[in-house]
C-alpha cells in the first residue's frame, strides 16, 4: 500500500479519436496542492474530468488510493473525490444553504433527506468560505465571488479527501482569487 492519493499511469485521454494528453503519468499524495498550468484549450478540464470518472478515457489507468476508478460505484467516487467544475449554472429559486447541502447527496439513500448534523455541516462548510449569511439568499442574487465560495462550501461538505477545483477563480477579482488559493492551501495542509 502506497501514500498515493492520486496516481494515473499512460494515461490517455480526448475525444473520440482525438487524442488531447496522450501517456500522462503523475503520482499525487496526501497533503500535496498541486496546480495544472496550460493555454486554453490544452486539455486541463479535460484531464481533470476524465481523471474524475466524468470523460472515458482512451487509455491508461486512474487510481485513488491505489484502487483502479472503474472499482468505485458512482456513489462511492463521490465521497473520495469533489469537483468543483468551471462553470456552474444554478438555477432559479436555490439558496446558498441548497447548494452547499447537495454535497451530502454522496452520503443519502435516494428517500432519505438531510439530517440536523448534514445541515449542521452544511453551515459550518458556509461559515469557513466566509458566506454563512448567504445561506438564506437566492443564488442568482448573489455576486460571482460569493457564489464561487458557496459552490467551494458545496464541495468541502461533500467531504472528501480529494478536491479537484476547475479554474475556481475564473472571472473573481484579486481579493476572491487570493481567497480561494488561501482556502486550497489551508485544506492541503490539513489533508
Amino acid at each position: 500500500m502506497s501514500d498515493a492519493v492520486l496516481s494515473v499511469n499512460h494515461l490517455s485521454i480526448g475525444y473520440g479519436s482525438r487524442c488531447v494528453i496522450s501517456d500522462a503519468s503523475f503520482t499525487i499524495g496526501k497533503g500535496e496542492l498541486v496546480g495544472i498550468i496550460g493555454c486554453n484549450g490544452a486539455g486541463k478540464s479535460t484531464l481533470l474530468k476524465t481523471i474524475r470518472g466524468m470523460l472515458p478515457k482512451q487509455s491508461g489507468e486512474v487510481l485513488f488510493f491505489d484502487k483502479p476508478m472503474e472499482e468505485y460505484t458512482d456513489r462511492d467516487l463521490a465521497r473520495e473525490v469533489a469537483y468543483l467544475q468551471q462553470q456552474v449554472e444554478v438555477g432559479f429559486g436555490y439558496t446558498g444553504q441548497d447548494i452547499v447541502m447537495a454535497g451530502r447527496y454522496p452520503y443519502l439513500k435516494w428517500w432519505e433527506r438531510e439530517s440536523e448534523d448534514d445541515k449542521r455541516l452544511a453551515l459550518d462548510c458556509m461559515e469557513y468560505t466566509g458566506t454563512r449569511e448567504l445561506a438564506d439568499k437566492p443564488v442568482t442574487e448573489v455576486s460571482g465571488g460569493q457564489k464561487q465560495r458557496i459552490l467551494l462550501a458545496k464541495v468541502l461538505a461533500q467531504q472528501t479527501p480529494v478536491l479537484f477545483l476547475d479554474e475556481p477563480t475564473t472571472g473573481l477579482d484579486m481579493v476572491y482569487q487570493e481567497e480561494i488559493f488561501r482556502f486550497a492551501r489551508e485544506l492541503a495542509l490539513m489533508g
